[in-house]
């Protein structure tokens, strides 16, 4: 399966002088709120980026930035491609299964009134029209639908509880 790749090359001028001489670093400002005005765009919600501080801007000199769009975390890899800040952010790998395994329990205590925890596979695929199957502690599972491939899911409940 293919993961969706939301990159976005921006070119970033971000260079700011550190106290201990010329080192040029990236302005966790700045990509934080390119990364989270992309991310609010596709998303249609407010995006909380979180980068390192005090990254050097050098080529090859990748990072991640954390990301939270409705309680639901991720990251993302910014790829550094030259010495002046010109930049590419990816969302390079699938979800892990912590970010969907808590709105599974959710829909399931307001749609259904039932207290279960949910247990996803190992990664979840950040792909539109994706489908994979969740496990509940009390022998159901409920069938998950990657929506839009970035935050939205769609939840259908299957089979009885046991005995």
């Amino acid at each position: 399966m293919t993961v969706r790749r939301l990159a976005i090359v921006l070119l970033l001028l971000v260079v700011a002088v550190t106290a201990s001489g010329c080192r040029k670093v990236v302005s966790n400002d700045l990509v934080e709120n390119a990364i989270g005005g992309v991310l609010f765009s596709i998303a249609g919600v407010e995006v909380g980026v979180t980068c390192p501080e005090n990254v050097t801007m050098a080529t090859n000199n990748d990072f991640f930035c954390r990301t939270d769009i409705s309680g639901r975390r991720g990251w993302i890899l910014v790829l550094q491609h030259d010495d002046y800040g010109r930049m590419e952010f990816r969302r390079e790998s699938p979800l892990p299964p912590e970010s969907v395994e808590p709105l599974i329990e959710q829909f399931m205590q307001r749609q259904h009134g039932d207290r279960v925890q949910a247990s996803c596979p190992g990664n979840v695929i950040e792909e539109a029209g994706e489908l994979f199957t969740c496990a509940l502690d009390d022998g159901r599972e409920v069938r998950v639908r990657q929506v839009d491939g970035v935050a939205e899911f769609v939840f259908n409940l299957v089979g009885t509880r046991d005995a």
